[in-house]
């Protein structure tokens, strides 16, 4: 996103590796937990959803259809490596109008997600017999 605001590229990888370098980032990194997934699904979503509301402006609305369905895969693994990442889809989708987004690609990216979580309801009740981990 950095690069879209049209900073110089020396920043761009400062606020891309700094923050990697830090001792909490690095101590999730080397746990063998879901962290690093999870940071990189919601980077992931965050820049999918707001990409639209620059390419839509100068590009055909299909771009705006395509990108809404791969956020909605990001946001919907992010729901099924923690459901936490819920929180983060409720958020873009509530305030998709000041992301630049229509009501139509909250629809179509809400639709793959919880299809995600769908599949992920299932398969923890055919395993354990509970809808939930």
């Amino acid at each position: 996103m950095a690069v879209l605001d049209g900073l110089p590229l020396l920043y761009v990888l400062a606020l891309a590796l700094l923050p990697a370098l830090s001792g909490n980032y690095v101590w999730l990194a080397f746990i063998g937990m879901e962290h690093v997934l999870f940071v990189t699904l919601s980077l992931i979503a965050i820049l999918l959803w707001f990409h639209s509301s620059d390419i839509a402006s100068r590009e055909a609305p299909r771009n705006s259809v395509s990108t809404s369905i791969f956020a909605g895969l990001a946001l919907g693994a992010l729901g099924m490596t923690r459901p936490e990442g819920l929180a983060l889809s409720i958020l873009l989708f509530a305030l998709y109008r000041w992301c630049g987004r229509t009501l139509a690609d909250v629809l179509r990216a809400a639709t793959v997600a919880v299809l995600f979580l769908i599949l992920s309801f299932l398969l923890n009740h055919m395993t354990s017999a509970l809808c939930c981990p």
